[in-house]
């Protein structure tokens, strides 16, 4: 026993079962101070968990009246039924070995963290549910937030020539009516962009470029189609050609389409963080040993237990 909580007991193994695992891979793993600062940030993390449940737990039973108390019980013994069934075929014998070689704990065990599940669900579900409040607002709001979430950005492949005057525009624009291919001529060295790599390049969303009348095109051309000679400001002297070549565009989903997603989330996110701050308070006002206190006798259990594995041979 390294403490309490509410008057019942917290045990050292209660503390260590769920991380035994990752402190015994660290013992063997890290020199003694890390693995002492690692196991410490392990332990406050379960002590805090161990602690809240706890905190909750007496005041979801203390909430129950005798009817859902009633209910409680014949909730469990049903999911005891099923648990024999589902993992013994109907014998409780079988059920419990299995249940112990599945999951390392007892029937009684699991029956045990089933109930405290169903008790702080249906407890905080009560008392914060009342206070989650969406709006179309923050509906909207939220869509505008996440608009690429909801509208993924077109990918394309593209081909651009650019030259320096307008006589090359124009015999760009030539060879390109003539049907010689887009590719062909961005690769000769009249492109002043990439022609090494025949102008190409992969771009994402409506305005990937520098210059707007360049985005403009961009956006209207759909896959196979060119535009140009285009100008561009500032670069007078400048006259390009785009092609676009491949053009992804995965359907974007309306509002109205994913207003009921957007609300569930934010009610889920509305009810974390109520369900955070109630759990905070509960911590600040409850009664249990100083975590500072528990954190150290269980560290000093750590490093014997765990740390000693890396100076096996």
């Amino acid at each position: 026993m390294v403490g309490q909580v509410n008057g019942k007991a917290i045990y050292a193994q209660t503390v260590f079962d769920p991380i035994e695992e990752q402190l015994q891979a660290l013992g063997g793993q890290l020199p003694e101070e890390a693995f002492r600062q690692r196991a410490a940030e392990l332990i406050l993390g379960r002590l805090d968990e161990i602690v809240s449940n706890a905190l909750l737990l007496g005041q979801a039973q203390r909430d129950l009246t005798k009817q859902e108390q009633m209910a409680l019980r014949q909730i469990l013994q049903d999911k005891r039924q099923e648990l024999i069934r589902r993992h013994g075929r109907g014998s409780l014998a079988v059920a419990e070995a299995q249940l112990l070689a599945d999951t390392g704990k007892t029937l009684d065990q699991t029956l045990e963290e089933y109930r405290q599940t169903i008790l702080i669900s249906r407890y905080l579900s009560r008392k914060l549910m009342p206070r989650i409040h969406v709006t179309r607002s923050d509906i909207q709001r939220y869509y505008r937030d996440h608009f690429d979430e909801y509208n993924p950005p077109a990918q394309r492949v593209i081909r651009l020539i650019r030259v320096a005057d307008a006589q090359q525009a124009q015999q760009v624009q030539q060879r390109l009516e003539a049907g010689e291919p887009f590719a062909d001529v961005a690769a000769d060295p009249i492109n002043q962009f990439r022609p090494s790599e025949g102008g190409r390049m992969e771009v994402t969303g409506d305005q990937p470029l520098a210059f707007e009348p360049l985005n403009r095109a961009v956006a209207q051309l759909l896959e196979g189609q060119s535009a140009g000679p285009i100008q561009t400001p500032g670069q007078p002297e400048a006259f390009w050609f785009i092609l676009v070549e491949q053009l992804d565009r995965p359907p974007g989903q309306p509002l109205e389409q994913v207003q009921r997603q957007i609300e569930e989330t934010l009610r889920r996110q509305q009810f974390e963080a109520l369900s955070r701050q109630y759990q905070q308070r509960l911590y600040a006002e409850g009664s249990y040993t100083p975590r500072e206190q528990m954190a150290q006798t269980l560290l000093q259990i750590a490093m014997s237990r765990y740390a000693a594995a890396q100076q096996s041979p």
